[in-house]
């Protein structure tokens, strides 16, 4: 073999040699972007089908266990509170529980709670009037502004959507009321998930989230604090046992106030692996015959805080005596 033969087979073995090893790091590119895509896929597969499962046994331990004062009864004495607490589920899924009684309902008929929430966090008696009557006249049936209120008119000259004179269906809806969205970008410590679609004007003192005490409840924090306290170890059963407690006469009117759950919650379930949140709210209907509840909504959300690192897991059949409340792995 000549010496042009003998240097054209080593260039073209070179070549092929480079080819080759470009394509199989073209292969092992797409086979790792393939493998990372498989595996994210198996891990939102998994935070689905956790999150389900939680859904799915909250769902079935209300239907069949039903909620007393001090929360949702299980066996061997153990119970879920209805305050938001959060709690471990099913492997790397959490949830909290919300008493409809426990939260400010957007749709009452008498803004009592609302009125008093606006009131620690904003000091222009005049501002919150308008907010609480834009609110009215976003969910009564008429056309007609109410003083200091905002009927179709305002929401056009804004650009708004005009006003569904009807219920809100869900909490959020609350950003499409005439001034609401501006009140609370510029208020971020109120906490949307302290507000329900309840249109009841009563507040269930063993189920108020304890963050939302401080704004709700027109007592000391001395005061608020031995409720929390108190309610963690026994439930309250009347506004006799809570003015003991106290040790004084309580100002709470007993028309705005009670200590029995309302049959209708919400869930709010989360996973660890990933940022989204699904919230339902549930009425619980045990006399139906047709189902024994109804989903009023549920809908996706972003979670904005970190959940607990666990290292262990409830039992996936039942929560039972396996459930852990999340303070437990901080």
């Amino acid at each position: 073999m000549s010496d042009r033969q003998s240097g054209f087979v080593l260039v073209s073995s070179i070549w092929l040699t480079l080819i080759m090893l470009v394509f199989a790091g073209l292969f092992n590119n797409y086979a790792s972007r393939y493998l990372d895509a498989a595996v994210a896929s198996k891990s939102r597969i998994e935070s689905s089908m956790e999150k389900r499962a939680v859904e799915s046994t909250l769902m079935f331990l209300f239907a069949t266990y039903g909620s007393s004062r001090r929360g949702l009864e299980l066996e061997n004495d153990e119970f879920i509170r209805l305050d938001g607490s959060l709690y471990h589920g099913t492997g790397q899924a959490f949830f909290r529980v919300n008493d409809y009684y426990g939260l400010v309902g957007l749709n009452s008929a008498r803004h009592f709670h609302l009125e008093h929430l606006l009131k620690s966090y904003e000091s222009s008696g005049i501002r919150r009037q308008e907010l609480v009557a834009a609110l009215v006249d976003y969910i009564d049936s008429d056309n007609l502004a109410s003083l200091s209120g905002r009927e179709a008119p305002a929401y056009r000259v804004k650009g708004m959507a005009e006003p569904s004179n009807e219920y809100l269906l869900t909490p959020t809806e609350i950003y499409k009321v005439y001034g609401w969205s501006e009140w609370l970008s510029k208020h971020p410590d109120v906490d949307l998930d302290w507000f329900s679609t309840n249109w009841r004007s009563r507040l269930n003192i063993n189920a108020v989230p304890e963050t939302l005490l401080p704004s709700i409840l027109p007592l000391s924090n001395k005061d608020r604090e031995l409720i929390v306290q108190r309610r963690r170890d026994k439930a309250f059963r009347s506004m006799g046992e809570l003015t003991q407690v106290l040790r004084l006469r309580s100002s709470l009117d007993e028309d705005f106030y009670t200590f029995l759950p309302s049959g209708e919650v919400r869930f709010r379930v989360y996973s660890a692996n990933d940022s989204k949140l699904t919230s339902l709210s549930v009425r619980f209907t045990p006399m139906n015959l047709e189902s024994p509840w109804h989903i009023d909504y549920r809908y996706l959300g972003e979670r904005n805080f970190d959940l607990p690192a666990i290292s262990e897991t409830a039992a996936e059949k039942d929560f039972g005596r396996e459930l852990f409340a999340a303070e437990d792995f901080r």
